[in-house]
């Protein structure tokens, strides 16, 4: 563990307020916003960057830099505080993103950061994230009148394709073991094929799976669940919207092997109805509401008269 400067008692989060802008805690932000913008946009520390690399996340930490001290300078910012839990569990989340500890200190070490001085810059970050949240929340709430406006106005976005509920064993070809040779393979798979159209009821179906399979639905009775057309192997996908409900098919054949298909059920194609979309497209709406109203407080922080130095 890299020693900490920020001893002074009052925490982590106390420190960020209490030297919100000084010197050594803005360099050591500067130093995190640079290593972040690494991170995430070419996935290596600073040290690692081709000076073209490196110019490109410096201008990105610094323009970062500028919008978080007009966030945080901002009347919307005032009591705003994030707890040490947060800013642990944040810092947490970082170093996931190193093979190992040592490498995650080893990156601090090489961006001249230290463990407080990361905190205190992780503080900076979530309070800023915590004033755009309190920002967006003020958007004004999607209404159900303007849900069933854009329901109405749009119901191509609510069809649901044609669907097949399937179950599915899988007997793969291996040269090397003696049941799984091409000839015992077709004979296990037409086997189990006959037994199940003998009997093709979903639960024996599920038994017969967990007991066969080779593949790894077989933990879920071979369920694969509820399928559209084209999400499966182009033979599979072909018998299956050939079939009808309770149907049982004959080995079909792909690359992984041989397989035996239940379809369950057939769903026709249908529109969605305005119950069953009402609440996720409320909570896109908001969301959208929100980041709507971000981009607007934003735009006049910059458009405002400051110091950005």
């Amino acid at each position: 563990m890299l020693p900490s400067r920020c001893r002074d008692g009052a925490g982590y989060a106390g420190a960020v307020h209490a030297t919100e802008f000084g010197v050594g805690f803005m360099s050591g932000a500067a130093a995190y916003r640079l290593l972040r913008a690494a991170l995430e946009r070419f996935e290596r520390a600073p040290a690692q960057l081709t000076e073209a690399e490196r110019t490109a996340a410096q201008q990105q930490a610094e323009q970062e830099g500028a919008l978080q001290q007009r966030v945080l300078a901002a009347p919307e910012a005032a009591g705003v505080t994030v707890s040490e839990a947060e800013i642990e569990q944040a810092i947490a989340a970082i170093a996931e993103r190193f093979d190992s500890p040592e490498h995650f200190a080893q990156a601090l070490a090489d961006n001249d950061l230290d463990r407080g001085e990361l905190a205190a810059a992780v503080a900076i970050e979530l309070r800023v994230e915590r004033v755009l949240e309190q920002v967006a929340a003020q958007a004004p709430a999607v209404t159900d009148a303007e849900l069933e406006q854009v329901y109405d106005t749009c119901p191509e976005h609510w069809r649901r394709p044609e669907t097949r509920r399937v179950r599915h064993i899988l007997i793969t070809i291996n040269e090397e073991l003696a049941e799984n040779r091409r000839p015992r393979a077709w004979q296990r798979a037409e086997g189990l094929a006959e037994a199940l159209r003998a009997d093709p009821n979903p639960d024996h179906f599920a038994r017969l799976a967990e007991r066969h399979s080779e593949c790894p639905s077989a933990l879920h009775g071979g369920l694969i669940g509820r399928v559209p057309r084209g999400q499966l192997h182009a033979e599979l996908d072909e018998a299956l919207f050939a079939m009808t409900a309770g149907e049982v098919s004959d080995p079909i054949e792909t690359a992984l092997g041989f397989h035996v298909l239940l379809c369950e059920a057939c769903y026709e194609a249908e529109t969605a109805p305005f119950t069953e979309v009402r609440e996720p497209l409320r909570e896109r709406l908001q969301q959208q509401r929100g980041r709507a109203a971000q981009r607007r407080w934003m735009r006049s922080l910059l458009a405002a008269p400051g110091d950005d130095a």
